[in-house]
């Protein structure tokens, strides 16, 4: 297997290639979980000292930026078309395009046509598939959500604000089950619990401006830190739980893309092993924590 890179060994990958040119970066669109991880990104473009700007909105053949980066995440699977027709058209622009790590696992078109650019996996199975189908760089990198600075933004808040918050509470287990509803559940609606919360997409996420990007990051990841445990088989519930030093019940998708993408995060040390426990399905989380 590849050596995973670290987020900030990818933005450095990125200015190797293409040096001091002017970037401009287009979020992967989604839910608040992709926010998760275009905060990762705006953390990580912003501690490299690169010249980047968001895309927002601009032609991709304008003349005020010369590399595309596009912001990692899970939408190049055949569940999901969305970002594989924005970058056809990046592709066919002419510029380099760069996409932040991604699980891929299908479009070989789009690979296909892109003749200038790096590709960032975040497992080893899209890395395969995208070399597969591509003449351009492709590299296994970790997933852009590990590189949010829980240090900036109002974030080394949430431990102390959580703290108050239940030292007024009564005692007990506040467990948050978020487990999805849609394509990538491997759970039919009716066998999920009762109190189930898919808090990825309780609201909508909007991503295309900097600070509403790092507000509703902060506000998703101080939602996560109030529960005293979290189960879900979103991806970034939980890294948002790791990242805010909180155990977590990783339930597997339909896919296997929590252990493809986790295991080697966590073999890396990019975020604590010690506070996730990997269940293949919520039967077997179920059977694994019953009382005594």
């Amino acid at each position: 297997m590849t050596s995973l890179l670290a987020p900030s060994q990818v933005i450095q990958a990125i200015v190797e290639t293409y040096g001091n040119a002017r970037y401009a970066f287009e979020p992967n669109g989604g839910n608040l979980g992709d926010i998760l991880i275009s905060a990762g990104c705006i953390c990580a473009l912003d501690q490299s000292g690169v010249q980047w700007s968001m895309l927002n909105g601009r032609p991709l053949d304008s003349p005020s930026f010369d590399v595309l980066i596009y912001g990692g995440g899970g939408n190049l699977v055949p569940n999901y078309d969305g970002a594989a027709q924005f970058l056809k058209k990046a592709a066919a622009s002419g510029k380099p395009v760069v996409i932040l790590p991604h699980t891929i696992r299908s479009h070989p078109d789009l690979l296909g046509a892109m003749t200038s650019g790096i590709i960032f996996c975040r497992d080893q199975a899209s890395c395969d598939f995208a070399s597969s189908h591509t003449g351009i760089p492709v590299h296994f990198a970790a997933d852009m959500a590990t590189a949010v600075d829980m240090t900036q933004f109002g974030l080394n808040s949430i431990a102390p604000l959580r703290a108050a918050a239940r030292s007024a509470c009564p005692p007990g287990a506040y467990v948050l089950k978020a487990l999805r509803m849609d394509s990538e559940s491997q759970h039919q609606a009716g066998s999920l619990p009762p109190d189930n919360v898919d808090l990825s997409v309780v609201v909508g996420a909007v991503g295309s401006v900097k600070s509403s990007i790092l507000t509703q990051a902060s506000l998703f990841l101080s939602t996560l830190s109030l529960f005293d445990s979290v189960v879900s088989d979103r991806l970034h519930v939980v890294i948002g739980r790791l990242l805010t030093k909180g155990p977590v019940h990783a339930i597997e998708n339909n896919y296997g893309k929590l252990n493809a993408v986790l295991r080697p995060i966590l073999d890396r040390g990019l975020l604590p092993p010690d506070l996730v426990t990997f269940h293949s399905d919520y039967a077997s989380y179920l059977t694994a924590n019953q009382p005594a």
